[in-house]
């Protein structure tokens, strides 16, 4: 009691500290279980401008219409992320991230500057399928927005794009507890500059359960970079040459992991789709297939999805849906045309022929539309082969306006590779690092120490210092690697302390110390 008296702070501001920072487990399964399609609300319609969420938690599906006072948006950009309860947290459409309140954040204008944002802003930016939100690893309410920004293509060599993607970025969000806002503490981060195709950005759960693989590739080539997010940060893994060479169409499809993770596919006009077996412990691509495509040539355009088992990959373009049974690949019939456009306009006006496609939460497989449009067509049970998977025109009428862009989100529900070469983590959850971790001396006047005495294996240990009154101070990362860490309080008051060190599964242990 004489600490709390001397420093100013009382018992029950401690006591509720220790409750703030007690640690949560994070069910990951619902990151993705609600969508935001939509745009503006200054104009009168009948449909409504505005903003529409889809929560596939529920059935059936709901839907929720946004009043939307700040003009937020999603376009052909579309990545958002949820709450472990599925409650949508934050999105973008590539030039600023919104809260679910459609504000934005604190300090998150302003992504991807330069001349193209400047020219677009603020109706929408010229790329697609080339931004994702994902929890960072280790880190409880921190997230990470890996993003392509692009600029004008200058070669008049080049007539088949007008934009080239040349940087790979990154931008850090953190949750202030104690403002129970979203922040942006890094923004528009350089990872990695060159010439990348546009809309290849696809990801995948590690086999350890916590970090993430990113793949992309080398503009016009079989280079592909992959990526490794984990909690100290995102790191160029491996480069590895592998497929045919091309993706001069760089607008003109995605790629994808299937939900299982053992599969890399993409799309591209010039060379069709390419499928790839993928490593989840190694990150290693293997077994290149190609196969062919019958994509209109007029439009080159063209959308990928997996079905929930992971056996059947589809594609669409403007007007048709092919199912490939990838169990069957080169069998006769493994490719089967499962829906047709019907050739039908809003009022003789806005096309709803096909664009992007994107699997949901609820299993099901959604289509936009190829204009601002309120309809969403539907392949109702993608885990069925032929028609069984029951594609359905216009199965889903919106509350509100959207334009094209759908998020394409990665499988959270996927889990360790157990008895697998990465999974050290199944140790580290069993191996009980807080009865060896020390902090010290107590009290300081100037350096702290933190060591954790057992150097054989121990996850990564995340320190935060706060103050009396709950302001983050100090924020520093004690890795696997070493075994000691070093903090300097020398700029800091005389005061009392609390310090919140966790890992990666949320355990926690909390200490006092006094700066003298």
């Amino acid at each position: 009691m004489q600490v709390y008296r001397k420093y100013g702070v009382n018992k029950k501001l401690a006591v509720a500290l220790l409750i703030l920072f007690w640690p949560l487990l994070s069910n990951l399964q619902k990151l993705g279980s609600t969508w935001i399609l939509g745009f503006d609300n200054n104009q009168i319609s009948d449909p409504k401008f505005g903003m529409t969420t889809l929560d596939f938690n529920k059935q059936p599906l709901e839907q929720r219409y946004l009043q939307n006072e700040f003009h937020a948006k999603v376009d052909l950009i579309n990545t958002s992320i949820c709450d472990k309860y599925g409650k949508l947290i934050l999105f973008t459409e590539g030039l600023n991230i919104y809260g679910s309140n459609l504000e934005i954040i604190e300090n998150g204008e302003d992504l991807n500057p330069g001349e193209v944002r400047n020219d677009f802003n603020p109706e929408f930016y010229p790329a697609a399928y080339n931004h994702i939100l994902l929890p960072r690893p280790g880190h409880d309410d921190q997230y990470v927005l890996l993003h392509f920004s692009v600029s004008y293509n200058r070669d008049p060599g080049d007539q088949i794009r007008s934009v080239v993607a040349d940087k790979f970025l990154l931008t850090s969000i953190y949750k202030d507890k104690l403002l129970d806002g979203f922040k942006v503490i890094e923004k528009n981060k350089l990872i990695l500059a060159g010439n990348f195709n546009k809309s290849h950005l696809a990801y995948c759960r590690h086999a350890n359960g916590r970090d993430w693989w990113l793949v992309f590739e080398k503009y016009n080539s079989n280079k592909h970079y992959i990526y490794l997010l984990d909690p100290s940060g995102i790191k160029l893994y491996a480069e590895q040459e592998i497929g045919i060479v091309g993706g001069k169409y760089d607008w003109s499809g995605n790629s994808i992991f299937s939900p299982d993770g053992t599969k890399f596919i993409k799309y591209c006009f010039d060379y069709g789709i390419q499928l790839f077996n993928f490593d989840r412990c190694s990150g290693t691509l293997s077994n290149f297939i190609q196969l062919k495509t019958y994509v209109d040539p007029e439009h080159k355009e063209a959308s990928i999805a997996v079905s929930t088992n992971s056996r059947f990959l589809y594609i669409n373009d403007y007007t048709r849906i092919w199912q490939y049974d990838l169990d069957q690949i080169n069998v006769p019939g493994f490719i089967d045309t499962i829906g047709f456009w019907d050739g039908y306009f809003i009022k003789n006006v806005l096309t709803t022929g096909f664009y992007q496609m994107a699997l949901a939460d609820d299993g099901k497989i959604y289509l936009s539309c190829h204009s601002g449009n309120i309809y969403l067509h539907c392949i109702d049970k993608p885990n069925e082969k032929g028609l069984a998977s029951n594609f359905k025109l216009r199965n889903i009428e919106l509350e509100s306006w959207m334009a094209g862009g759908l998020p394409i989100m990665p499988n959270y529900q996927l889990g360790v590779v157990s008895n697998s070469l990465c999974d050290s983590i199944s140790y580290l959850s069993r191996h009980d690092w807080t009865t060896t971790f020390k902090i010290y001396p107590n009290p300081t006047s100037d350096e702290i120490y933190f060591n954790n005495a057992d150097t054989t294996l121990f996850p990564d240990l995340f320190i935060e210092i706060y103050d009396g009154l709950g302001k983050r101070v100090k924020l520093q990362t004690l890795h696997s690697s070493t075994s000691q860490l070093s903090v300097s309080l020398k700029n800091l008051p005389a005061a009392l302390y609390f310090i919140h060190v966790s890992d990666y599964m949320g355990r926690s242990e909390i200490r006092k110390i006094i700066k003298i």
